[in-house]
């Protein structure tokens, strides 16, 4: 029994002198540097602004060249649902996400250079074919970053980006 006793004291007393060390060691005045932001997160939403991008600019080409709208609907209808999906993913990843911008130039920088219904309808397309690859780009390295599921999505994003540019060229 008394050996008992004996060990019991000296855990807590070793757990005091321990976590005591903890505190003082955490006061140091000094601010404890941010964490910093999951690399699949910051991925996963760069991805969502560029479909985003790619939307609109879809939106801008059919609106300005009525030509391209038979050629482009599907394609644009598929940007809508990858729009969603991205956004459904980020939801079950982080229900309460940091309103403020992700860094740029992380994977999937895609942004239209300006208003797509200007000029020909053949550079609207050329330019969509342009975003089409930096967005298949990015896919592909997101998925080399995410987990199974995710990378699931984004193997079958990047294929769809692909396959838009048959549709472009």
């Amino acid at each position: 029994m008394g050996q008992s006793r004996r060990a019991m004291l000296t855990a807590v007393a070793s757990l005091t002198v321990a976590g005591g060390t903890g505190l003082v060691a955490g006061c140091t005045g000094e601010p404890a540097a941010p964490a910093a932001p999951d690399p699949v997160t910051t991925a996963l939403t760069s991805l969502l602004k560029a479909e985003q991008a790619l939307l609109a600019g879809y939106d801008s080409a059919i609106g300005g060249h009525s030509s391209l709208a038979d050629q482009l609907a599907g394609v644009r209808a598929d940007h809508a649902a990858h729009v969603k999906a991205l956004a459904a993913l980020l939801a079950r990843r982080d229900p309460d996400p940091d309103p403020s911008p992700s860094p740029s130039g992380q994977h999937g920088s895609v942004t239209p250079d300006g208003s797509l219904a200007g000029g020909s309808s053949s550079s609207a397309r050329q330019t969509l074919a342009g975003l089409e690859k930096q967005q298949t780009t990015a896919a592909v390295a997101g998925c080399l970053i995410a987990a199974d599921a995710e990378a699931a999505l984004l193997a079958s994003l990047a294929a769809a980006e692909a396959s838009h540019l048959e549709v472009l060229t």
